[in-house]
This record gives structure tokens, sequence and C-alpha cells, in this order.
């Protein structure tokens, strides 16, 4: 199974061939523009499956199968954590529970960005025991930055949270490098190549891990003239 994040800097349906290029499985896409605009697109056909959540029909979080995996939001969901949305994917096979994350700063709410996965994995924690969890998009952190967000939940603060579940982070577990010293960004901020970060992110069960092939970010040369962000795509066997 091919598993890919991609915060695609909106206008989606103009795009959605570099997920189609890459054997996707399984997309889970920030800043998304809605099914009806997705429809626009010639490549629709080859999405098997979606879900969007979105205020904005340009920017929303949409969720997408090119596969037999079917997808179905989960029924004690929380609008009160709007862009982070636990989602079943079940094929016959196999079942696991993703969390899509888009951490953004939105209006109505005083927790912003990081703090509203923090928030929203504290409500969401007797969830978080089921067998293969995923948690993956856009988290719009890194432990740089803790100090900004350490009243209401910052990165380390999540990373903590998640591990107290045995939920890990694929890039880091793979790479054995720690959090805040990444040396493969995620992000080019406005889209400078000389303000790089690491962002985005797939937190897994421990017990998926193992099933873990391989985790890589896109390179900045094939996919900075579409966004300012960078794909992470992970092989599952």
């Amino acid at each position: 199974m091919r598993l890919v994040t991609w915060n695609c800097n909106m206008r989606f349906r103009h795009k959605i061939s570099e997920i189609i290029n890459l054997s996707t499985q399984l997309a889970i896409i920030p800043e998304c523009e809605n099914i009806d605009k997705l429809k626009e697109s010639q490549h629709f056909s080859k999405i098997c499956d979606s879900i969007w959540i979105g205020d904005n029909p340009n920017k929303g979080i949409g969720f997408f199968s090119f596969s037999t995996i079917r997808l179905v939001i989960a029924s004690w969901y929380n609008p009160k954590f709007k862009y982070i949305i636990p989602i079943y994917a079940k094929d016959k096979n196999n079942s696991y529970l993703l969390f899509a994350i888009w951490a953004c700063n939105p209006s109505k709410s005083k927790f912003k960005y990081i703090e509203q996965v923090y928030q929203a994995m504290k409500h969401y924690s007797k969830h978080l025991d089921f067998e293969n969890i995923l948690a993956i998009g856009d988290f719009n952190s890194n432990t740089i930055w803790d100090k900004k967000h350490s009243k209401y939940g910052s990165h380390s603060m999540v990373v903590n949270f998640l591990k107290q579940k045995n939920i890990i982070s694929c890039y880091h577990s793979f790479y054995n490098e720690e959090h805040g010293q990444e040396t493969t960004p995620t992000l080019y901020m406005y889209r400078h190549i000389t303000k790089p970060y690491h962002v985005d992110y797939c937190f897994i069960s421990e017990n998926l891990y193992d099933k873990m092939l391989n985790i890589e970010v896109g390179e900045s040369g094939r996919y900075l003239e579409h966004s300012d962000h960078m794909p992470i795509i992970i092989d599952f066997e």
C-alpha cells in the first residue's frame, strides 16, 4: 500500500496527476478544493472513493482512495476539531483508523495550528488504542516552535502524547533523526528555497511500523512549482 500526504496549495484539479503518477493508493490532501471542483479534472474518474471537509470550496482537506479501500468518517468525529478527521479505511483484508490532519488557524477556535492536534488527540484518546492507527497530514509544526504553543499543546507535547499510545513518527524512526533536527524539509515557506522547514508528518502504530517498507519526501525540483509543501510518500507491505 502506498500512502501519500501533500498540502497541494489549492487547485488540486490541476495537480492530481502528480499524485496519480506516484501510484498512490491513499492520499491525504490539505488545502484541497471540494469534490465538485475536482470533477473538472480529466483524472477525476481515477478516484475510487473520497471524503472532503471544508468551509471554503477552494481550500479544505481531501482524503482519496485510488484503490479498493473504502473510506468512512467515524461516527464519533467531533466537528469542534474540524480539520483533524478520524476516518476508517477498509478493504476486505484490513481496517485502519486514520486521522487526516490539516493544522490551520481557524477563526472560531482559540487553538491554533498544532494546539488543535494536541487537543484533538486528547479528546480522541480512547480511540488511539485501535490496532492500526495513522495520524497524517500537514501539522504546520516543529519542535523548534514549542515555546509559542506551550500553553495549549506544542509539537513535543503531541509527539510525547502519541508515544504513550505506541504511535511514532515514520520519518524520524526510519531515518533515526530527532524532532527539530530533520535533514529533509517538507516545506519551503513562500516557496523560498532558503526557508526550509519540516512540518508534515505521518505517525503510525508501532505494529504498522514493522510493515513499513520506505518513507521519502518529494524533491523540491519536482514539486515546488506546484506547492510550497513537498509530498510525503510511505510504502507498506
